[in-house]
């Protein structure tokens, strides 16, 4: 099809926000020329508006609007003419009306948020600012001819035999063909995530021209029961995939900016959490460029939503709607019904909040267990489906042993970061710990303070910063861990830097437990990704699109083959772990073992040869026996491994990208910063 966009507007949320301030509203002309009023249709196509609002053309309403999480079209023609045309959006009031809301849908009195299908994060959250400002992207004006693309989806139906038996889904035909020696799309690390673009002509379908774009591709969610619970993992083209990701926050637009940190820092997967949005188009088509799959939640989260008939149907138009757009996308390997909502019924104490416990359950499971499944049976029915993340909440026995875990010990709990090695799930969907926004983005907040803030908060408390802070005890928490790695922090600089040092810590402890404890453990995401407004958070990526630093620990946690350095388990021995994530065995002829002391002198010295370490694994390779060591010291010694990885040549390599050598590293410590006789050498060591 040909589409002609004749007006597009893409700049709204900075346009509209001093707009609402004042008036709720936004005006703009556009002209109609001759040629667009002989076109038999003009669609006005507004991807998505947060806020309730009305849109009219020359003083006509042509769109009621009421829900964000998808686009909007709609003819216009009859309400133009030639010449320059009025377009207005007024915005209604977010108010609710909460008088008896939550008995007339049974659900949380302290949530009225649900009522509105809008990203959920925008009521305020524990990682961002309330921003309930109208607000509007993806705004174009288009006339329309005949050759209108066709929708369409291919489906991999099965590899084997070096065949893809394919489908292509087009004008409610379903036509079949094959690929023989197929170039397989592949996720980050593990291959060139192949896409094809052909005519649809060329795979043998005469009924329509269309070029078609699909990656050849397999995609299992495998739930097993298992000697210790059930399994939780991706099988990517018939090969199970350790999952190295995070968890992402769909703002109003993407910008793909920031998504090449998740690219450069190794990651394979990124969950779209169900606070926010449905991923679109421009974080999907990235995502299907550089292999990194999605794991899509629907948009709801940590809260009781109404099941009634009116709420049923607007998520039915709304489901259908956003995954008739999301299965043509390779990347697109797992659907969620929710964020945490199960969790909230089984642990959170709804049962004694809402007016009826028994049907609160029913309609979890009519809104959650029977309608999303349904639609995506009939909508999608090749991309696997779970009701609820996490399958059991953190803290029970087990979170640990079935499906995917939220792991909050070490934040909620206040638990030491050595809590993440004894607490390890199937496959962690959440885990982390908070750290302040990028250097430039504080020193633009300590330039934005004015003298009255100053003497306010003080210069020697992190409560200077509590504009950047929505978690009530998120300082507190901060300096308790600063307090177990340092013993404290002495002024306002220092806090920031050790804050920073604890967060890499957390992540560098929880990355590397979850890796070496492969194939029991098969993923890590971490929380989070991204965030809507510059703040102290869990975030990689700050407000202002900048990486914060624990980024430089994630992405060497990342990378697909490391190795991996246990000082925890075994309290007389030191463990060595090479955790390989590449789909090809590799040999480590030479593996060099140093031990220093605090001065930086050589003390210990051993090399391991021809160390096999097999296609997608993780096994421990070197066991050292403090024994062993002469004069072994925790608090002034610290170690670095080093080894040279090569490509097995009798594995066949079928990842042509995949280098076939890698040179590995490690540097470890015995003891917390505090204990060690040179703290400025430990953290200059593990953190910078």
């Amino acid at each position: 099809m040909v589409l002609r966009k004749i007006i597009t507007i893409s700049a709204f949320i900075a346009v509209m926000s001093s707009f609402a301030t004042a008036q709720h509203s936004f005006d703009t002309t556009f002209f109609a020329s001759e040629k667009l009023m002989s076109q038999n249709e003009v669609m006005l196509s507004i991807n998505s508006v947060k806020g309730r609002s009305k849109v009219s053309v020359n003083g006509k309403v042509v769109m009621t609007i009421a829900n964000e999480m998808i686009p909007h079209q709609t003819d216009v023609k009859p309400f133009l003419h030639k010449g320059n045309n009025q377009l207005s959006i007024r915005f209604d009031s977010l108010f609710i009306d909460t008088a008896n809301f939550a008995i007339r849908y049974n659900i949380l009195p302290n949530e009225p948020r649900v009522l509105l299908r809008m990203a959920q994060y925008n009521f305020g959250w524990d990682f961002c600012k309330q921003d309930l400002t109208p607000s509007f992207s993806g705004f174009d004006i288009i006339e329309q001819d005949l050759k209108a693309p066709i929708p369409y989806y291919v489906v991999t139906d099965s590899l084997k035999n070096d065949t893809a038996w394919m489908s292509l889904h087009i004008q409610s035909r379903k036509h079949h063909f094959l690929i023989a020696n197929p170039k397989l799309w592949n996720a980050n690390g593990t291959g060139q995530p192949f896409l094809y673009r052909l005519q649809a002509k060329d795979i043998g379908y005469r009924y329509a021209e269309q070029e078609i774009c699909f990656g050849v591709r397999t995609i299992q969610l495998i739930e097993k029961e298992d000697s210790i619970g059930r399994s939780f993992y991706i099988n990517l083209n018939n090969k199970p995939l350790f999952a190295r990701g995070s968890n992402y926050i769909m703002t109003q637009q993407t910008d793909t900016t920031i998504l090449q940190y998740a690219k450069s820092s190794h990651q394979n997967v990124i969950r779209v959490w169900g606070g926010s949005r449905y991923a679109d188009e421009d974080f999907l088509t990235f995502c299907d460029n550089n292999g990194i799959l999605v794991w899509q939640d629907f948009p709801f989260a940590c809260a009781l939503y109404p099941a009634d008939s009116a709420f049923q149907s607007e998520v039915l138009i709304e489901a259908n709607q956003a995954l008739e757009r999301l299965r043509r996308h390779p990347s697109v390997a797992i659907l969620c019904g929710n964020n945490e909502i199960w969790e909230g019924i089984n642990q959170w104490g709804w049962v004694s909040e809402v007016n009826d416990s028994v049907a609160m359950i029913e309609s979890y499971n009519d809104l959650f267990k029977r309608l999303l499944p349904d639609v995506v049976s009939s909508v999608c029915p090749h991309i696997p489906y779970i009701h609820t993340s996490p399958s059991f909440g953190w803290g029970r026995e087990e979170s640990y042993r079935y499906g995917d875990s939220h792991y909050w010990g070490v934040w909620w709990a206040d638990s030491t970061f050595e809590a993440f090695i004894r607490h390890t799930g199937r496959f962690v969907s959440e885990y982390g710990f908070q750290s302040p926004p990028s250097k430039s983005a504080i020193e633009a907040y300590e330039t934005s303070l004015q003298l009255t803030d100053t003497l306010l908060y003080g210069d020697k408390t992190p409560n200077r910063y509590s504009k950047m802070q929505f978690h009530p005890r998120g300082f507190e928490i901060i300096a308790r861990q600063i307090e177990d790695l340092y013993g404290g922090y002495e002024d306002l600089n220092d806090f920031l830097r050790k804050s920073n040092n604890v967060a890499s810590a957390a992540y560098h402890i929880a990355i590397n437990t979850h890796r070496r404890k492969k194939p029991i453990c098969m993923g890590s995401l971490l929380w989070q990704f991204n965030e809507p407004n510059v703040a102290f958070s869990w975030s990689m990526i700050d407000g202002s699109q900048k990486p914060k630093a624990i980024y430089k620990t994630i992405e060497r946690c990342f990378q697909p083959l490391i190795l991996s350095l246990d000082t925890f388990t075994e309290p007389d021995s030191l463990l060595i772990y090479c955790c390989n994530d590449f789909y090809q065995a590799y040999n480590l002829p030479i593996t060099n073992v140093v031990l220093y002391d605090n001065e930086g002198e050589m003390k210990f010295y051993r090399t391991y040869r021809n160390i096999h370490v097999d296609e997608s694994s993780s096994s421990c390779v070197i066991r050292l026996a403090y024994s062993d060591i002469s004069g072994f010291d925790r608090t002034t010694t610290y170690i670095q491994v080093t080894a040279s990885a090569i490509e097995d040549a009798q594995t066949p390599n079928q990842q042509a990208e995949t280098p076939k050598q890698h040179s590995l590293s490690a540097f470890g410590f015995f003891c917390k910063p505090k204990e060690y006789a040179n703290p400025a050498l430990y953290d200059s060591i593990m953190f910078e």
